[in-house]
């Protein structure tokens, strides 16, 4: 139980993502009206964290149990069996701790009470029979609790397979309410959200019970490893395309997702799954493939989980900042980009483009011979990726010629052309002068497109921005000098 505790803590790492995302949109800010009830502060405060819990005990419950299933031999016997299923029940109990806290805090939420007047059992049995929200929460009890049951006593396949179901169904159960958590979504959206949170959590919970099992049983390696690299491509692919449909139903226009911060976490998460695939097949190809290594696998097996696990703590915070701060309307009916929107159009999606598909050479990264060239001076190329962020996301003249829609469609094309172009002479060259003109001239750049905006981001957000590209660009320079004269350098040199 130890091991899966302490590999599983990594996702641990997405709490602090989750509180400053939070604060960065204000979500912590509790608002007073004359004469009426507030929530309290410490419930604020305390709701995204218990959700962040529950997801998490969710999702290793969940693989636990999957990974149950595809252990060889017989499911009545065996210790890895055994020592799955005490995760599963001890993870499950986690999960109904969880939702308890959560269920008293949501209560304090809606009817703006504190949560000692919560716990009172009139209130909250009322809530979980008469508010659809409380029967969600209903049905999870009586699901994880009959999991926890289950876990202790199963030692069939058709049992585990029940197990499995129940389990995947309660993870799924809050997708009927959407993601603004109070008004029911549309039946489309439910069933997709339902598929995505599912998908998730056999592919989180699953990476870490294989992990933390691989730890005390290497000799599974050549059997498991191959048969959950098949599921987790399966759940990439139901997550893409699940998540795909979400963003189009919650998000109609190209204008929200560059210019509401409902689109930009939208835009966040489709980065960060690009990374998790990125690792999951550096897993594949350097793990999987080569299995009877020994020692050394297992070393690069938990090397890449380590990282695979903080990233998926990361998108896991996002989730639950989505969920919290629900549908806004969107501030770019003039084709406007937040200052965040750029970071991941120039930088952030470029950088994963070129690390994702390394090549020899800036050649093969460019293509055309005028983009070797342009490619071969990266001061050049960082000069003109300043600039172009400067005109789409701060002038704005194709919004002004082409309207708002077709000006952000054009607009995040020459953002992701410019930076790949930048990106990859920064990799293709052992200079720094790219990243240095980039870390010097970015945020003046952000002041000016905010400055030219006629609805100005708040203090908050700019900061974030700013700090999360500097700390980015940093990293690519400490790697870069880590690792100067190293011929992996090409290929990794983004990676940080």
């Amino acid at each position: 139980m130890n091991s899966g505790l302490r590999i599983g803590a990594r996702l641990w790492w997405g709490v602090p993502v989750l509180l400053v995302l939070l604060w960065t949109a204000g979500a912590f800010a509790v608002e007073v009206f004359p004469g009426l009830a507030s929530t309290p502060l410490v419930t604020v405060w305390l709701i995204p964290v218990a959700h962040f819990t529950r997801d998490i005990a969710a999702a290793i419950t969940v693989g636990a149990i999957v990974i149950g299933l595809i252990l060889p031999g017989p499911v009545s016997g065996g210790t890895a069996y055994r020592q799955v299923l005490r995760w599963a029940t001890t993870w499950a109990l986690i999960w109904l701790v969880s939702l308890a806290a959560l269920l008293i805090l949501t209560i304090s939420d809606i009817f703006a009470a504190s949560p000692v007047a919560a716990l009172r059992p009139n209130i909250w049995w009322s809530f979980l029979v008469d508010v659809s929200i409380g029967r969600v929460f209903l049905y999870q009890f009586a699901a994880v609790a009959i999991i926890a049951m289950s876990c202790t006593f199963v030692r069939s396949r058709s049992g585990g397979w029940v197990t499995a179901i129940i389990a995947l169904s309660a993870a799924a159960a809050p997708s009927v309410l959407g993601h603004g958590g109070v008004h029911a979504a549309n039946v489309s959206a439910s069933i997709s959200l339902g598929i995505h949170i599912a998908a998730i959590s056999i592919w989180v919970g699953g990476l870490v019970v294989v992990v933390a099992l691989l730890m005390i049983e290497p000799n599974l390696s050549s059997i498991i490893l191959p048969r959950f690299s098949f599921i987790a491509l399966w759940c990439v692919i139901f997550v893409a395309e699940s998540g795909l449909l979400n963003s189009a139903l919650h998000l109609g226009d190209p204008s929200q997702f560059v210019g509401s911060f409902y689109g930009v976490l939208v835009l966040t998460k489709v980065v960060l799954l690009g990374v998790l695939v990125r690792f999951g097949w550096l897993q594949r190809s350097k793990v999987v493939a080569r299995i009877n290594d020994g020692q050394q696998s297992r070393a690069r097996l938990a090397r890449y989980a380590a990282l695979e696990l903080v990233v998926m703590g990361a998108a896991i915070a996002v989730s639950v900042t989505l969920s919290r701060i629900g549908l806004t309307p969107a501030r770019t009916t003039t084709g406007e980009f937040l200052p965040p929107a750029t970071v991941l159009l120039a930088i952030a999606l470029p950088l994963l483009l070129v690390w994702s598909f390394p090549q020899r050479s800036p050649r093969h990264l460019l293509g055309r011979r005028w983009l070797v060239w342009l490619g071969g001076f990266q001061q050049l190329a960082a000069v003109l990726l300043l600039v172009v962020v400067a005109e789409v996301a701060g002038v704005g003249i194709l919004g002004t010629l082409l309207g708002p829609e077709l000006g952000v469609l054009l607009g995040s094309l020459l953002l992701l052309a410019a930076g790949y172009i930048w990106a990859a002479s920064v990799v293709g060259s052992q200079s720094m002068a790219g990243i240095v003109i980039v870390m010097l001239g970015w945020p003046p750049v952000m002041w000016l497109i905010d400055l030219l905006a006629t609805d100005p981001v708040g203090w908050k957000t700019m900061v974030l921005t700013i700090a999360v590209t500097e700390a980015l660009l940093v990293m690519m320079w400490l790697r870069r000098s880590s690792r100067a004269g190293s011929p992996e350098v090409t290929s990794s040199a983004v990676a940080g």
